[in-house]
């Protein structure tokens, strides 16, 4: 493994570890916040704010993660004269690809629930605000959580993308040691296996999460 020990590219790797997270927090809150203002955009009665919504739906769905950081981190800087920092570009450019997935699923789980139980509580003397959070959300949260769950994982294996524009994220430094170490095998092998411990939790506390809600409303 060359001049580095086992200890000194582990620590590299645990360094790229770190600010694949920092995307990737980022990026996730950045897409669930867009993600909810585009769904809230194709729920719209009126007919152009829905056509609005759906259209940066399809086109982030549209496209490939890796051009779109490309533009953002490339060109738009030739465009406007305006640049962000590899890292800040990599979050930006992620949050708005995810933010489109999040929109249907957060869609799909507002409109899952029936709307005469929206009406019947409204009926009742509830306001709004008082449905939503005693009728609709409940619910919803329970249709959204499978999709939502498998949308932040990907968002997490999707953020290794971001090294293609310089971000000294996971796959970045272990692709620097691999050239380095001549060793691409067990560098990559070491970094899969911390993506997964990245990601595994997330899973195991939505399963959790989906138990402990199907039981309160059982």
């Amino acid at each position: 493994m060359g001049a580095l020990s086992f200890s000194d590219y582990f620590r590299l790797l645990i360094d790229g570890l770190e600010i694949t997270i920092v995307v990737s927090v980022f990026g996730l809150i950045g897409a669930v916040v867009i993600g909810l203002t585009v769904a809230t955009l194709r729920m719209s009665r009126f007919r152009l704010v829905r056509f609005l919504g759906g259209l940066y739906i399809d086109f982030f769905r549209s496209t490939p993660l890796f051009a779109q950081l490309l533009w953002l981190f490339y060109v738009l800087p030739i465009l406007t004269g305006f640049s962000f920092s590899a890292q800040v570009a990599g979050t930006i450019g992620l949050a708005l690809y995810e933010a489109a997935f999040f929109a249907e699923i957060f869609r799909a789980g507002i409109l899952a629930v029936p709307r005469g139980q929206r009406e019947a509580a409204l009926s009742t003397g509830m306001t709004r605000v008082q449905t939503s959070r005693r009728i609709v959300l409940p619910q919803a949260i329970r249709t959204m959580l499978p999709p939502g769950t498998s949308a932040t994982v990907t968002l997490i294996k999707d953020s290794s993308l971001v090294s293609f524009v310089g971000v000294t994220d996971l796959l970045y430094q272990a692709n620097s040691l691999a050239a380095v170490t001549l060793d691409p095998i067990g560098v990559l092998t070491v970094a899969a296996l911390l993506y997964f411990a990245l990601c595994y939790p997330i899973t195991v506390a939505a399963n959790w999460m989906q138990r402990r809600l199907t039981l309160k409303t059982a």
